[in-house]
């Protein structure tokens, strides 16, 4: 066999090994992505509760709050 055929192989066996490493890594990218979404959808629905409890406050109170850019 031809050093070319050996050159040809040692190249496919490279790239393959690349593209194995690549997988890899994209499949940890995706689980900590997943982790943040998680993250953030507890964020949200932390805020919201936030938001719910000063809406109260604000009504027990009778305080009137200006919108944001109104005068």
């Amino acid at each position: 066999m031809s050093a070319e055929f050996w050159a040809i192989l040692g190249v496919g066996v490279a790239v393959l090994g690349l593209v194995w490493r690549l997988d890899a890594r994209l499949n940890g990218l995706d689980t900590r992505l997943d982790g943040i979404q998680a993250d953030i959808a507890g964020i949200k629905e932390r805020l919201a509760a936030v938001e719910a409890t000063l809406r109260l406050i604000v009504k027990g109170l009778h305080i009137e709050i200006q919108g944001r850019g109104e005068a």
